[in-house]
């Protein structure tokens, strides 16, 4: 019974907190700023995430390599895994939360 109120607690948690961004968010003003970005920057960012992971995915095999030989591939999913569980990274979400179009100013 007790884990069923805390899933229960979990899920209004979250429907609450969709709600309040929702009403942050401003779609009209949402709407201009995708019409107005750079499609070419669009296209491009993606890629350069996976770019930098798979780079980066390579620096630490060559540290690991004289403990334990791991695959690029393998240290390249757990670069995607860390980048999810820690709110997309150092240049993803947690860097434009607070420029997100809102209703309110100030």
């Amino acid at each position: 019974m007790r884990r069923r109120w805390w899933s229960i607690s979990g899920g209004l948690l979250a429907i609450a907190a969709f709600a309040w961004i929702g009403y942050l968010v401003d779609p009209y003003r949402m709407l201009a700023v995708a019409r107005a970005a750079d499609p070419l920057f669009l296209l491009i960012f993606p890629f350069a995430v996976c770019l930098d992971l798979l780079v980066r995915a390579w620096k630490w095999r060559q540290l690991l390599l004289a403990l334990k030989p791991v695959g690029t591939s393998r240290l390249y999913e757990e670069a995607l895994i860390a980048r999810h569980h820690h709110g997309a990274g150092r240049w993803g979400i947690r860097k434009f939360t607070g420029k997100l179009p809102t209703t309110r100013t100030g």
